[in-house]
């Protein structure tokens, strides 16, 4: 029986361009990859609306890096910005 979809493997970190949904199916699936890879960086990222286009940079700087605060933007939709 075929294992179900848990997300493209880890790509490095110069590859990294995900839509929501890629990135919502690699946390809900715990990916250890991607856990062990983002966890273990803090730094700044970019975020575009692809419906309105506006950008927002964000950073991550906490024990569990930039998972950790990708992991929040899937669990609250807006990682407690407003």
């Amino acid at each position: 029986m075929r294992e179900p979809y848990s997300g493209r493997a880890f790509c490095g970190y110069d590859e990294i361009n995900l839509t929501f949904e890629e990135l919502e199916v690699l946390v809900k699936n715990d990916r250890t990859d991607w856990k062990t890879a983002l966890e273990s960086v803090k730094g700044i990222y970019l975020i575009t609306d692809t419906n309105t286009l506006k950008r927002y940079i964000g950073s991550a700087y906490g024990d569990q890096g930039i998972w950790s605060r990708w992991k929040c933007y899937i669990e609250t939709g807006h990682g407690g910005n407003k």
